[in-house]
């Protein structure tokens, strides 16, 4: 680090003497009082309206709409030594799945020795207002259930999950002046890091985490360093925060890190920047370390430098904050880290974002003390914000939390602007219950502060939908990782209309609606409604019209390297069956997605090559989306082949979806493939996409289900030569078996090198499903990515599907698989419907018994470059006859060099 510069220009920004955006004015309501020693505020994932403010001494007490509880929610006043000044309970957050897993975790340490303790707890499952005392375990880390602390101060607090769904612990370097111990450059040390690790295992897990794989120090024998390290090199990262996704933020973290004697400090951490080395005990700030012992270095370099420090004219103890993203204030403060000092100093920086690194520095630096405490400012432990991101000030000394919000405009100090509230019929009088921030008045699921963000008259409610059922998703994310496009294409002459229901895994449920205009392809983009940007989620669609509908989810956010599509059932059902799956190497999940009022009692039974099932009971809550990590579920299904069958009561139907995902070199779920599930075994199934040769490996899953041996035939049509050669198999009760259709042989013919569609018949109703990875094993790195599709259990005449594409900054090429299963040739037309103009068709013929692909790609003379559009395939007469059809889309794009790097598949929908 060129210590110099760093240093002169902290200098300049101190000086405060840049310009600065012209601001509204601000000042502070107090929001609740009559606290003791408070040093921290938590919002609720699941209820806006519903925080929790951590005393020091141990206890967290429940805030309801600004109102303190009497009764704590957890009171560890006993287990927690609180008498060193640093010392106490000092972090709290609520796992990602709070709302069914009831999870929570706190750091504290413990009062028979003052070592740091992350401990899981649950809330009461009758009484959302208290948490379980003795649902406490201790994470065990290195074999004891504490991480030790040599001192009494420097212990670091804040723990929180960021959107990538782990849990990152800020610990201090365990005090003493200069680190006497070097822990924060010492690899083997867990102190003076920040840590990360992956808390979502079951209850009976021995340690309470596992290690992210992609935690930068994991499998570095170099180095050494301990694998649950996330970043290296801090003195005590008393307060760190993620600019929050799911309210448009970069998903950056944040540190404030406390100094020693001379400077304080702010890191900035562009997202999945892991691995950095903050400097610390070597430098404090931008600076050498003053007196450190000149032998002292890094455990290695670089040293990344603080975006912004400052000196002891500016304060003394740095309290990080947060990254403005919510509503009530100026636009002039959108985008600012907003920061204070223990001696009761507020501050912000304005960050400037390169776009091509994603690394901040400083616009400009802009002190509000006086504005918001014009006398006798507390002594401030936190900075946080509540679920719209609105601002709140911990006041330490005088045991209150206070609301950010503007000097003017907003007379009842609720965040809620007061011409706003008069628009829509809100009283700029009242800032609590229907009125407030935090009210829901016309019922529809989100708060008042929700509809300000959405632009939504908050007496306005969405009616529930009357349209009948088109298609029901039980999968769907926005968050860092994932992306969810949906597809809706109306083929009709007439304009159709769509309502859209999205059932977040919390219970909420958000609405849209969605005009499509006649013969037109239309896209949604989840992620831009208000409430679902960050969120996991179940969608419903429903039209009056005869409209397809098919969702697409890639990944990573950014530049995609993995992709899956599907089109969704018709309606919810009481049993599922579920062919492919596979967990270790593999991370397997099913998705179960309960659309009804009353939980249900769900039961799955996984059956396996070679013994007998396991079963599992699941509680899918009412109007929300349930996730069931595979892998994890037993011991038996730790690393198998696996197939399900999924019971619940008829009274309580849900939609099931499966997601497998392989880490490869492309990086985490590097590939992976997705698909719903099936109601029922089937003697017949119909599958138009397959290739096996160098590039593609094939397989067929097949399972079955039931109590009697079934005897398999698998047709293989091959492409173009109107012939299919068969094979048959035999399946063994209650069990599956996988078919590498590239090492088969079928009456004599080798399937090495083919491209095909299936037809799989049997004696016993069974359950089949197709599987493509690629590259194949001749090439030097195996499986990139997947699709997988189940087919039909029926061939038709019409066929629609809605998500193609091509064109594009990763190069999209979309293809139309149709298969003939016929005994006569067939005459098809093609017709594509785009988003912004009339469709366009061709004829072509499909030999009997054979597997016509169709590349919908401007080289073909189609007219799609750069273009989204849906596909219409239709059965012609020749003569007497029509051929019976089966028809597939897949699309693949290109992604860091890599030809398809992501692949796509689905079956398309009949339509009348």
């Amino acid at each position: 680090m060129t210590t110099s510069k760093l240093s002169l220009l902290s200098a300049t920004l101190l000086s405060l003497a840049l310009a600065v955006p012209a601001a509204a004015q601000l000042r502070v309501v107090p929001y609740v009082s009559d606290l003791e020693s408070p040093i921290g505020f938590v919002h609720d994932p699941t209820d806006p309206a519903r925080q929790y403010v951590l005393e020091r001494q141990g206890r967290i007490r429940l805030v309801i709409d600004g109102e303190l509880q009497a009764t704590p929610f957890l009171d560890l006043t006993d287990p927690v030594r609180s008498a060193g000044g640093e010392q106490g309970l000092l972090g709290l957050a609520f796992a990602p799945d709070y709302a069914t897993s009831r999870r929570f975790f706190v750091n504290f340490t413990r009062e028979s020795d003052g070592h740091t303790v992350i401990a899981r707890f649950e809330r009461s499952a009758t009484n959302p207002d208290i948490a379980e005392v003795d649902s406490r375990f201790d994470l065990v880390f290195a074999g004891v259930p504490f991480i030790e602390q040599p001192e009494q101060n420097h212990n670091g607090g804040k723990i929180l999950f960021r959107a990538d769904g782990y849990l990152y612990i800020a610990m201090g370097d365990g005090g003493g002046r200069n680190d006497p111990n070097d822990n924060a450059q010492s690899p083997t040390s867990l102190l003076g890091k920040i840590l990360r690790i992956d808390v979502d295992v079951p209850d009976e897990h021995p340690t309470g985490y596992l290690i992210p794989s992609d935690n930068p120090f994991v499998g570095d024998d170099e180095l050494g360093a301990r694998d649950e390290i996330w970043a290296f090199g801090l003195r005590n990262p008393w307060r760190i925060s993620e600019d929050l996704p799911a309210l448009g933020g970069t998903g950056a973290l944040l540190i404030g890190d406390v100094g020693q004697s001379e400077r304080e400090e702010v890191n900035y951490e562009p997202l999945g920047q892991g691995g950095r080395n903050y400097g610390w005990s070597v430098y404090e700030g931008a600076d050498p370390t003053p007196d450190i012992d000149p032998n002292r270095q890094l455990a290695y370099e670089p040293a990344t430098p603080p975006i912004h420090d400052y000196t002891r004219d500016f304060g003394v103890t740095v309290i990080g904050g947060y990254v403005y993203r919510g509503m009530t204030l100026d636009e002039s403060y959108q985008g600012r880290y907003v920061f204070a000092d223990l001696e009761g100093r507020i501050y912000s920086l304005g960050l400037a974002i390169d776009s091509e690194t994603d690394e901040a520095e400083v616009a400009n630096v802009e002190e509000h003390t006086a504005d918001l405490f014009p006398s006798n400012a507390p002594e401030i432990t936190s900075v946080d914000v509540d679920a719209h991101g609105e601002l709140f000030i911990v006041g330490f000394s005088d045991g209150t939390i206070y609301r950010v919000t503007l000097d003017e405009g907003d007379d009842d100090g609720d965040g809620l602007p007061d011409a706003w509230e008069q628009q829509v019929g809100l009283s700029p009088a009242i800032g609590s219950g229907e009125d407030g921030p935090y009210g829901d008045p016309d019922g529809d699921g989100l708060s008042n502060g929700e509809e300000l963000r959405a632009g939504l008259n908050p007496l306005d409610p969405l009616e529930p939908p009357t349209e009948p059922l088109v298609r029901l998703f039980a999968e769907g994310a926005t968050n860092f990782f994932f992306d969810t496009e949906l597809a809706l294409v109306n083929p009709t002459s007439e304009p159709a209309h769509a309502t859209l229901e999205y059932r977040r895994h919390d219970g909420r449920i958000f609405r849209q609606s969605v005009d499509l205009p006649a013969e037109r392809r239309v896209t949604v983009d989840p992620r831009a409604r208000a409430g679902l940007d960050g969120a996991l989620f179940a969608t419903s669609v429903r039209s009056e019209s005869a409209i397809v509908v098919e969702r697409s989810m890639t990944w990573p956010v950014g530049t995609p390297y993995g992709r899956h599509a599907d089109a969704g059932v018709a309606a919810p059902a009481a049993t599922w069956y579920l062919a492919e799956g596979r967990t270790a190497p593999f991370s397997l999940f099913y998705l179960l997605d309960n659309e009804g009022a009353e939980p249900a009692q769900v039961e799955v039974r996984y059956l396996l090559p070679d013994r007998a099932p396991v079963v599992k009971p699941y509680t899918v809550a009412p109007h929300s989306r349930q996730t069931v990590f595979v892998n994890v579920e037993d011991e038996a299904l730790a690393s198998t082949e696996v197939s399900a069958a999924i019971q619940t009561s008829p009274e309580t139907p849900i939609t099931v979806e499966r997601a497998m995902y392989l880490d490869g070199p492309d990086g985490v779920f590097g590939a992976g493939h997705g698909t719903t599930a099936v109601t029922s075994p089937s003697p017949r199934w119909l599958l138009a996409e397959g290739a096996t040769g160098e590039y593609f490996d094939l397989f067929l899953a097949l399972a079955n289900p039931g109590p009697a041996p079934a005897e398999v035939t698998v047709h293989y049509l091959l492409q173009g030569s109107g012939r299919a050669v068969s094979k048959i198999y035999t399946l063994q009760p209650e069990s599956r078996q996988t078919i590498y259709v590239n090492a088969e042989e079928a009456e004599g013919q080798s399937l090495a090198t083919e491209t095909l569609s299936l037809e799989v018949t049997s004696d016993q109703p069974i359950l089949a499903e197709r599987a493509m990875w690629w590259p194949g094993k001749t090439f030097e790195v195996t499986w990139r990515e997947a699709h997988a599709a189940y087919g039909a259990t029926e061939p038709g005449m019409k066929w629609l599907t809605a998500g193609g594409e091509n064109g594009g900054p990763t190069e999209l090429e979309t293809f139309v698989l149709i298969g003939n299963v016929s005994e006569v040739d067939g005459l098809v037309r093609v017709t594509v419907f785009f988003e912004d103009e009339g469709p366009w068709l061709v004829e072509l013929p499909v030999a009997a018994r054979s597997r016509l692909s169709v590349p919908i790609r401007p080289e073909e003379r189609w007219p799609v470059g750069d273009k989204r559009f849906a596909v219409l395939v239709e059965s012609l007469p020749v003569g007497a006859e029509r051929a019976m059809l089966i028809v597939e889309r897949a699309t693949y794009s290109n992604a860091q060099g890599i030809f398809w790097a992501a692949g796509e598949n689905t079956l398309a929908t009949p339509v009348p």
